[in-house]
């Protein structure tokens, strides 16, 4: 712990419960200064060898290495990001990997009962250039069986380490392309982002190659903190599902079969949400960081849900989950729990 200099990441990693061995995040060839991952981690040399490694630690059954290998599939190395303590594709994928037919979950959104039987990880839909990758899709039904899609964004520490005031802005963060801003006679898919940032307190200031970022409006003291990068990603999510329901999501695998059937049945109902790992207690800018994310991702909700004619099955879930919100009811393993959120006491 003490090889960490980041003192926001040297905080979070002294709110988990772990006293197995840790190393040095391998990174470029050398050690990170700024990251800890499990001892297995300097031998993996796959997703496969990840995937065994968590299931031993955490105790876990068999079937976890499927949905592990799944997990670590967003990207080149995103197998790697399994094995650091704070990765937030950890998290969901601890959280939610054992979710099926035998093992439902029912969850109360926005007023709503939900129970979902099904999961999928890093699932992508196209936006422009690249696609957005989603942590977590969970599928089931509503209380009057009609059939439901959940499109989740996670966060474990993301929402409080990139979050930055104006003055301490230093690098572009949220980097959006230019053609989310193309005028909508060029762009069936166009939500009015300039509209969306107003409403926010943000405005967009060009990075290059007409490419943007956000940043706190002049004058504006809310939100104090700002992490742009996760209102610039539930925008993208947003488009990207809306894009894949009207090409009738001609870009799923053939290995995602399960999750096409759902999201193809005429009746689906599709949602959007975020989930953030709750480090309010762990010091008091982490409250006031978590605060002000929730508040901008409540706006961003409300903006996007009244623009549902781009899309009008899908919404946007209007309050941020967090994992201490539902963990109750979720089948976590017992290492598991123990890991986010310390022993029981009776």
């Amino acid at each position: 712990m003490k090889t960490v200099k980041d003192p926001t990441l040297r905080t979070i990693y002294n709110c988990l419960h772990f006293d197995g061995d840790v190393v040095n995040t391998p990174w470029r060839g050398a050690e990170s200064k700024n990251s800890l991952s499990f001892e297995f981690a300097n031998r993996a040399s796959s997703a496969s060898d990840v995937a065994r490694g968590l299931k031993t630690l955490f105790g876990v059954d068999d079937s976890f290495c499927e949905k592990a290998k799944q997990a670590g599939s967003g990207s080149a190395t995103e197998w790697r990001r399994l094995s650091t303590l704070h990765s937030s594709a950890l998290c969901a994928l601890l959280h939610f990997w054992k979710i099926d037919e035998d093992h439902q979950v029912t969850l109360c959104l926005d007023g709503s009962n939900f129970t979902f039987s099904n999961v999928f990880f890093e699932i992508k839909n196209k936006v422009y250039e690249a696609p957005s990758s989603l942590d977590v899709v969970l599928t089931g039904c509503k209380d009057d069986e009609t059939p439901v899609v959940l499109y989740l964004e996670s966060k474990f520490s993301e929402h409080i380490r990139g979050a930055v005031t104006r003055m301490s802005q230093k690098r572009k963060e949220g980097i959006i392309s230019g053609q989310y801003f193309d005028p909508v006679e060029t762009n069936k898919f166009k939500v009015n982002v300039d509209r969306v940032l107003q409403r926010l307190g943000l405005e967009k200031l060009e990075a290059n190659d007409h490419n943007y970022f956000f940043v706190r409006k002049e004058g504006n003291t809310e939100p104090k903190w700002l992490y742009a990068e996760g209102i610039k990603q539930i925008i993208a999510h947003y488009l990207g599902i809306c894009k894949e329901i009207e090409c009738h999501f001609a870009n799923r695998p053939a290995v995602l079969s399960d999750l096409k059937d759902i999201e193809l049945k005429a009746n689906t109902e599709y949602y959007l949400g975020t989930i953030l790992f709750d480090f309010q207690d762990a010091d008091n800018s982490f409250a006031e960081k978590q605060r002000c994310y929730s508040s901008l991702y409540h706006k961003l909700a409300v903006s996007l849900n009244e623009s549902r004619d781009l899309q009008p099955k899908l919404r946007v879930m209007e309050n941020a989950l967090t994992y201490q919100e539902i963990q109750s009811n979720l089948h976590l393993a017992k290492q598991v729990e123990q890991f986010y959120y310390g022993p029981k006491h009776e």
